[in-house]
């Protein structure tokens, strides 16, 4: 990361968190909700809450959800993954043509393989990169 990048960008603490996000902050792009125990993005107030939902590891590269700097998205049966991860995943399901697509953590199914642009559209960004700053 260019060192310059880090003086340009909005970067706020969330008292709940205890951590560093980047972001305008909570009220302005993000808020804090409290069941789920981490900052989304305000489009998400209407989220399905999953008490501690991010303090899991992503079910696909197995990297601690709460703390990774990478972009994560809300899935519709309200578990989380990276977004890349969940890229990945639904491309290589493409190839399935009636393959149910399931939540990797509940084996809960979301969709067959021909809806999964409904599936793709529905998961939800959590947050745009979240990195930590201690």
């Amino acid at each position: 990361m260019h060192v310059s990048s880090i003086y340009f960008r909005n970067v706020y603490h969330c008292p709940f968190c205890n951590l560093c996000r980047v972001g305008k902050g909570l009220g302005d792009d993000f808020f804090h909700c409290m069941v789920c125990n981490c900052c989304l993005a305000k489009k998400l107030v209407d989220h399905k809450c999953r008490e501690k939902g991010l303090e899991i590891n992503c079910p696909i590269c197995c990297d601690f959800l709460f703390t990774s700097s990478e972009s994560v998205r809300a899935l519709p049966c309200g578990h989380f993954m990276h977004s890349a991860c969940f890229q990945v995943y639904s491309v290589f399901l493409t190839l399935f043509e009636n393959y149910i697509v399931a939540c990797l953590i509940i084996n809960s199914a979301l969709c067959f393989v021909r809806h999964m642009h409904a599936v793709i559209t529905s998961a939800q960004f959590v947050a745009n990169r979240w990195e930590i700053w201690r």
